[in-house]
């Protein structure tokens, strides 16, 4: 299930960007006083409606790209429950959701690719599994620390959902005030997302060993 809702979200960002490109060769800017946000189901139908009559190539490539569009969000939403009803029956899946940022799907995301925490001796081995734990890397008198880019994608990818959760405009006040901290220490934004990702994935690890 969550494989194919993969797929379909990246089906879905695929035709988005096809949109964009199509809509403005249509429309021009002008489309944007009438749908400022052109995917919403409301705008979706809009210009459903206003391309009925239009036998075009270009209206008919469009029309049926919205179509997909509908078929393709109704998909992700059904998964998206299934997988929320399998998830609720999980104890370690409910513990994750307790995470700020971390919604039932993300949640099963790790648990497909984690299975279970005694797997790892300790949180920093799940870090390392994830890619995520900060490695030193010395060539003569320079040293740096670098993450490990062969660790477990899937599993990088749910805990960096988590962070971006965080540290958004309603996200968790205290990411947000770790991540700022971050950046004051001289750090760039993405070494400060991954000083976050760390924090977080540490909070996983003791989710799903206590949970």
């Amino acid at each position: 299930l969550l494989m194919e809702r993969r797929d379909l979200t990246r089906n879905k960002t695929i035709l988005k960007n096809q949109l964009h490109c199509l809509i403005h060769q249509h429309y021009t800017e002008s489309y944007r006083t009438v749908c400022p946000r052109p995917f919403t189901k409301k705008a979706v139908k809009w210009f459903l409606v206003d391309l009925k009559n239009d036998k075009t190539i270009l209206a008919t490539s469009i029309t049926r790209r919205l179509q997909r569009l509908l078929f393709t969000e109704e998909q992700i939403y059904a998964i998206s429950k299934e997988v929320s009803v399998i998830g609720g029956t999980s104890k370690e899946a409910v513990a994750l959701t307790s995470i700020h940022g971390c919604g039932m799907v993300t949640a099963c995301s790790i648990i497909a690719e984690v299975i279970t925490g005694k797997r790892f001796k300790n949180k920093h081995h799940f870090s390392m599994y994830a890619g995520i734990a900060p490695t030193p890397h010395s060539s003569g008198r320079k040293h740096k620390m670098h993450t490990n880019p062969f660790g477990n994608r899937q599993l990088n990818r749910a805990i960096h959902t988590i962070a971006l959760g965080q540290i958004a405009i309603k996200g968790d006040p205290r990411g947000k005030e770790y991540y700022q901290r971050k950046l004051k220490e001289g750090k760039t934004k993405l070494w400060a997302l991954r000083c976050l990702k760390h924090q977080i994935a540490k909070v996983v690890f003791q989710k799903l060993k206590y949970a």
